[in-house]
């Protein structure tokens, strides 16, 4: 698992803003990121690089990463799963597509109002 900041978890935005910063090293960069027209074809990061939700986004944040993982995998489903970039990478934790922390919640009305809150804390920040 990857954590910063006194092991506090990453969430799903945070997570792709790390990575975007280990791709391109600068905040300036990742600002003015091409990867919607990469060479190798758009980055399924592109949409979420400053770390908040656009509301242009096809993709939710965590099935982004997933896309990702899978292009950095060569398109191969059966890897992602063992991936061994643990340590290194920030999207390991999200790289099967879930988000492990919502595990379980959202079967119950407990759960979906987990579920908001948790948004609605991730947007003031």
């Amino acid at each position: 698992m990857v954590s910063v900041n006194n092991n506090r978890r990453l969430t799903p935005l945070r997570a792709i803003r790390h990575m975007c910063l280990q791709c391109v090293e600068t905040v300036y960069e990742v600002r003015n990121c091409q990867g919607d027209t990469s060479i190798d074809g758009p980055c399924p990061l592109f949409d979420h690089r400053s770390g908040h939700r656009p509301s242009r986004a096809q993709r939710t944040p965590v099935k982004a990463i997933r896309a990702k993982c899978v292009s950095c995998m060569g398109g191969n489903y059966a890897e992602v799963r063992g991936c061994p970039s643990e340590t290194t990478c920030p999207l390991w934790t999200y790289r099967l597509g879930t988000n492990p922390s919502l595990a379980g919640k959202r079967s119950t009305g407990a759960g979906l109002a987990a579920i908001e809150e948790a948004r609605d804390t991730a947007a003031v920040r």
